[in-house]
């Protein structure tokens, strides 16, 4: 296939961009008339054939990206909303995977299965789609030579620095559900793929160091010694290149172990997230570090040895969903507990949880909003502060179906509470202004300027940028 990535049906409608100009470096889709299918919002002027209305558009806001930020600077303000919408079915579950880079480049999965990268004002950079898997390399670890990717469904996505992206999926391999990651460049094209023996679902979690270690977390394959049913989760350090260094499991079986979060920290351990749904975990002193509706959260060196690790959940009904790590070096873990009577007014209050770079647990917040706030997840704003996300059904009065937004500051105060009406989502945080918000879409969603409209029934995946 051509490195400038193949959009097929599926992409179509969440793909189209608006009609300016691309930036220089947005990759192989250049700006000016579309024949994309779907409406959009937000998409500032230009000639393009997008089959539907155009709404809440905003022109101006946010330079081109040139890419001058450090590392450590703080990104800029992009000052422009905008989103799309697809008559296409939605991205499956509360949302698909997205990520956002310091020159303000998004990438966001579509249907599971494409991935789609828009620059900083929501112009199409390009559009990846991915192949049947017919070369499939049936050496765990070989690199596919062809430059494709496999079938299956993505479900992890991560900067690489440079305006490209690293991605993690699942696809078969000798009958069972097996990991891979690929190396997406600025322009979309496949640098290579390579495969993650031991490991065979999602939900997945990548990270990069930005110059030559690459960490994947994902669901592990319980041996054939392991009762029925036992899940665990595995870590991997990858250089660069998609070598594996090294892959380590945790889980005493029976367990049922789920990944929820992946994080690096400023001094460069990764932070894991595990959630503990039966059974327990020992992966440090004593043998149970977590046992049955318990979370835990772990620190981990270069070399695989475990920093410290850490019980999260005070309650048995505790539940932890989401980590990140804030703009100072905090350590944060999300999650829900449940309150309330029968399954039809059951309450999930969303808390949070402080740590510092050595595990040392610094507060803990819960936040009653009389919400059924399912899995909650975290984006970090890079100047300071945080959003706590967290998809809602129809369960209360005060938030319908929808995405519950709670802005808080580094000390977990409560800032603000916003509800996205119609709208499952995953969020990443874009700029020092903005959030992004990609999903399912069950109705008309109104928000800060942006308006989009289902048009199928079973939901229909959109992308938007809000202004925080």
């Amino acid at each position: 296939m051509s490195r400038g990535g193949l959009v097929i049906s599926m992409l179509a409608a969440v793909a189209g961009c608006g009609g300016r100009a691309s930036h220089a470096n947005a990759g192989a889709t250049s700006g000016g008339a579309s024949s994309l299918g779907g409406a959009s919002a937000g998409a500032s002027g230009g000639a393009s054939s997008l089959g539907g209305a155009s709404a809440g558009a905003t022109s101006g806001g946010g330079s081109s990206p040139d890419g001058s930020e450090s590392a450590t600077a703080c990104p800029r303000a992009y000052g422009a909303s905008w989103g799309f919408a697809s008559s296409a079915t939605g991205t499956g579950g509360t949302g698909g995977a997205v990520a956002s880079d310091l020159q303000g480049n998004v990438a966001y999965v579509v249907d599971q299965t494409g991935i789609v990268s828009r620059d900083a004002t929501g112009t199409m950079r390009w559009a990846q789609a991915l192949l049947n898997g017919a070369t499939l390399p049936v050496t765990p670890m070989a690199p596919e030579t062809d430059g494709g990717l496999f079938a299956g469904t993505v479900s992890a996505i991560a900067p690489a620095g440079d305006g490209g992206f690293f991605i993690v999926g699942e696809t078969p391999l000798d009958s069972a559900e097996t990991a891979f990651v690929s190396r997406l460049d600025s322009q979309g094209g496949i640098s290579w793929t390579q495969v993650l023996s031991g490991l065979n679902g999602p939900p997945f979690y990548v990270v990069f160091d930005g110059s030559n270690q690459l960490w994947v977390l994902g669901v592990g394959i319980a041996p054939s010694t392991d009762p029925i049913g036992s899940t665990f989760a595995s870590l991997a350090l990858l250089g660069a290149d998609g070598r594996v260094v090294w892959q380590q499991r945790f889980g005493d079986p029976p367990s049922h172990i789920r990944p929820v979060g992946l994080a690096l920290t400023s001094d460069g351990h990764a932070v894991i997230a595990l959630r503990v749904d039966g059974g327990s975990i020992s992966i440090a002193d004593p043998k149970a570090d977590a046992t049955a509706n318990r979370g835990l959260v772990a620190s981990f060196n270069a070399d695989g040895t475990r920093a410290w690790s850490r019980a999260i959940g005070q309650d048995p009904t505790d539940n932890i969903s989401g980590l990140t790590v804030g703009a100072d070096g905090t350590i944060y873990a999300a999650g829900f507990t449940v309150r309330g009577g029968p399954s039809s007014t059951t309450i999930l209050d969303p808390f949070l949880v402080a740590l510092a770079e050595d595990g040392t647990v610094r507060w803990r917040r819960t936040y009653s909003l009389d919400a059924y706030a399912n899995e909650p997840m975290l984006a970090a704003r890079p100047c300071g502060g945080l959003v706590i996300a967290a998809n809602t059904e129809m369960r209360t009065n005060s938030f319908p179906l929808g995405t519950l937004l709670i802005d808080v500051d580094d000390s977990g105060q409560e800032q603000r509470v916003r509800h996205i009406a119609n709208a499952y989502g995953t969020i990443a945080a874009h700029g020092s202004d903005g959030i992004v918000l990609v999903g399912q879409l069950f109705g008309n969603l109104t928000f800060d300027s942006v308006q989009l409209s289902a048009t199928g029934i079973g939901g229909n995946a959109f992308v938007a940028r809000f202004l925080e």
